[in-house]
C-alpha cells in the first residue's frame, strides 16, 4: 500500500514538473519575435537644450546725471531706429527750472503783478533755453526691459531700456556632437512653456571656442527661428533637435534585429524546416529604433529578433539539424506558419 501511494505521489510530481517546463517553454517561444523588411523613414538627430535670447542685446543709456521726464515706450513694444524713447533733464536744467518755479511761487504770494509777470517770463525763458535731453533708439527692435520710472533721479550711464533686434536660440551642444552640426542645418525645437508646439529654424552660427561645463566641453550654436511669435519671451527654455540625416521610403528593420560581429553586420533568418541562418547585411543610417538595410535581405525573409546571447548561439555554417537543436534550446520554436 505504501509503495502504491509513493508511486502515485512521484507520478504527480513528475506531471507538475513537466507542465511547468512546458509553460516556461511556451513563454520563451512567445518572447521570440519575427520581423520582415518594411518601408519606413529614419531621422538621425542631435538633441540639445538652450534658451531664447536676443541676437543683439542693446542697452540704451543716458550720458549725464539727471531726472527722467518722459518715457515713450513700455516693455514688449516695438521701436524704430531714431525714435525718441525718453526725455532726461540734466542736473543744471533741474536747478534752473526749480529756481524759476520757486521765484514764481514767491511772486504770486506777494500779489505784485509786475513781479509775477517777470517770474513767468523767467520760467518760460529757462524752459525754452534748457530743453530736456532726448534719448534716441540706436536700432529698431523690441523693448525687452524698462529700467527706470518717470521722475526718477538717475546717475550717468544708467540703463533706461534694453532692446532686442530679434529673438534667437542659444543652444549648448556637447563636444561629442558638435561635429555633426553645420551652418544652415535644419532644426526643430520646442519651448518648455509651449511643449505641444513644434517650430522650425536653421543654424546661423557655431562657436569656435568651447566652454567646460561639468567636465564636458560645450559649444554655443545660434539658431534662427523661421518665425518669432509675439508670445515668446527672452530667457525661455528650448529643446532643440538638429536634423543630421533624414531618409524616407527606405528598407528598415528594428534596430535589435541586427547584430554586429567586428565590422560585419548580421541578421538571423528562418529557413525552410525552421532552420536558422546568419545572413550578412549592409546597413545604413540608424536612429537606434530602426536601422536602414541597404542590401543582403529579400522582402520575404523572416528575421528573428534575438538577444545577444541567443544570437551568439547561432552559426552561419551550422547544419539544419544543429540549427533546429538551437531553436529548441531557445524555446522550441518551429517553422512559422
Amino acid at each position: 500500500m505504501k509503495n502504491k501511494i509513493s508511486f502515485i505521489l512521484i507520478t504527480m510530481m513528475l506531471f507538475l514538473i513537466s507542465g511547468c517546463g512546458k509553460k516556461q517553454q511556451g513563454n520563451t517561444t512567445q518572447e521570440m519575435k519575427i520581423t520582415r523588411l518594411a518601408k519606413g523613414s529614419i531621422t538621425v538627430k542631435v538633441l540639445a537644450t538652450g534658451t531664447l535670447s536676443p541676437y543683439r542685446r542693446i542697452e540704451v543709456k543716458n550720458s549725464d546725471r539727471g531726472r527722467v521726464e518722459k518715457l515713450f515706450y513700455d516693455e514688449s513694444q516695438s521701436v524704430r531706429q531714431g525714435s525718441t524713447m525718453a526725455l532726461i533733464s540734466t542736473i543744471d536744467r533741474i536747478s534752473l527750472l526749480d529756481m524759476a518755479r520757486a521765484n514764481l511761487f514767491n511772486a504770486k504770494r506777494t500779489g505784485d503783478s509786475e513781479k509775477i509777470k517777470e517770474a513767468e517770463d523767467d520760467l518760460k525763458t529757462a524752459e525754452q533755453a534748457y530743453q530736456p535731453v532726448p534719448i534716441m533708439a540706436p536700432v529698431s527692435g523690441e523693448v525687452i526691459k524698462l529700467g527706470v520710472q518717470i521722475g526718477e533721479i538717475i546717475a550717468a550711464d544708467t540703463t533706461l531700456y534694453v532692446l532686442s533686434d530679434r529673438l534667437i536660440l542659444s543652444v549648448d551642444v556637447d563636444e561629442a556632437d558638435i561635429g555633426k552640426i553645420t551652418i544652415n542645418q535644419n532644426a526643430n525645437f520646442y519651448l518648455d512653456t509651449f511643449p505641444d508646439e513644434q517650430h522650425k529654424g536653421r543654424v546661423h552660427r557655431i562657436s569656435r571656442e568651447g566652454e567646460l561645463v561639468s567636465n564636458v566641453m560645450q559649444y554655443e550654436v545660434l539658431v534662427f527661428p523661421d518665425q518669432v511669435l509675439k508670445k515668446w519671451i527672452s530667457g525661455m527654455t528650448v529643446n532643440v533637435e538638429f536634423i543630421v540625416t533624414q531618409k524616407n521610403n527606405v528598407n528598415v528593420l528594428p534596430y535589435d534585429a541586427v547584430h554586429k560581429d567586428k565590422e560585419t553586420s548580421y541578421v538571423v533568418v528562418i529557413e525552410k524546416g525552421g532552420a536558422q541562418k546568419r545572413k550578412e547585411v549592409k546597413t545604413g543610417v540608424t536612429d537606434y529604433k530602426s536601422i536602414e538595410i541597404i542590401s543582403g535581405l529579400d522582402q520575404n525573409d523572416q528575421v528573428l529578433i534575438l538577444t545577444k546571447d541567443q544570437f551568439d548561439k547561432t552559426s552561419g555554417q551550422s547544419s539544419s539539424k544543429n540549427q533546429r537543436r538551437v531553436l529548441r534550446g531557445m524555446g522550441g520554436m518551429g517553422p512559422p506558419h
